[in-house]
């Protein structure tokens, strides 16, 4: 009797998916079109998620895992340009791609030799564990992709913050009260609404802002805050075209 339930429950199940994937791409497809000049693949698609499932955290794992595919898709391809704006890259002075690099290819030689090893075993095991083996892969190849994708984005009227898909904030300019260089004075890096959007290390700056925004982080993460360290490959430059717009440096 249950082997007559179990291929209709199967057809419902794959239908059901379908048919959310159907939703989200319609959703993807509107949210585009309304969506501002300073919106990414990203953004849209986390927007999209949400839209769709309500639940944020349920939304922000799903929008990460497709990303993640997304952007391993375009890991040799070149960032998208940085005409009207200034992008800003931050994953090469502190060493942040080198070290994804040396944990992706550590990854892929203990993935084999641990699959061969166990082969004599148990194939099954083997597979499974061969197979959490490429996904940690691939989870480092996503997020090494996404940092060269995403860069921190200076426009006229906002300064976009991106640690790949791990981190995003949109500060509007004129909510930029100033903005210090850590060395120039101490900080206490553990107050309550402080954000440390950098991929390793200390960071150079801290934003001070008069309110506070929304930082997105990794699956469905949010947190309020008025207070972000960043790092930038260029710091020199990226002050320069701040305070070039009148923001305010310490």
């Amino acid at each position: 009797m249950l082997s007559y339930l179990i291929i209709p429950l199967e057809m419902a199940v794959a239908g059901f998916i379908g048919f959310k994937v159907h939703q989200l791409r319609q959703q993807f497809k509107a949210n585009g079109k309304n969506a501002k000049q300073h919106l990414d693949f990203f953004d849209v698609l986390r927007m999209s998620t949400q839209d769709l499932l309500k639940n944020r955290f349920v939304a922000g794992a799903l929008a990460s895992e497709i990303a993640r595919l997304y952007y391993v898709s375009r890991l040799w391809k070149k960032p998208p340009p940085t005409s009207g704006r200034d992008g800003f890259t931050y994953h090469s002075k502190n060493g942040y791609q080198n070290l994804l690099i040396a944990l992706l290819l550590m990854g892929s030689f203990e993935m084999i030799g641990v699959h061969l090893l166990v082969l004599q075993w148990s194939p099954l095991v083997a597979w499974i564990l061969t197979g959490l083996g490429f996904y940690s892969c691939l989870w480092i190849m996503g997020l090494l992709a996404s940092v060269k994708q995403r860069p921190i984005v200076l426009y006229s009227d906002s300064l976009k913050i991106c640690i790949g898909i791990l981190w995003t904030i949109h500060v509007p300019l004129e909510y930029i009260e100033s903005i210090r260089s850590v060395d120039s004075e101490g900080f206490d890096f553990k107050q309550s609404d402080y954000v440390k959007a950098v991929s390793m290390g200390t960071p150079d700056f801290v934003l001070q802002l008069k309110e506070p925004v929304v930082a997105y982080g990794p699956y469905g993460t949010q947190k309020q805050t008025t207070q972000i360290g960043l790092t930038v490959d260029a710091p020199q430059r990226f002050q320069y075209k701040l305070d070039d717009m009148g923001v305010m440096f310490q």
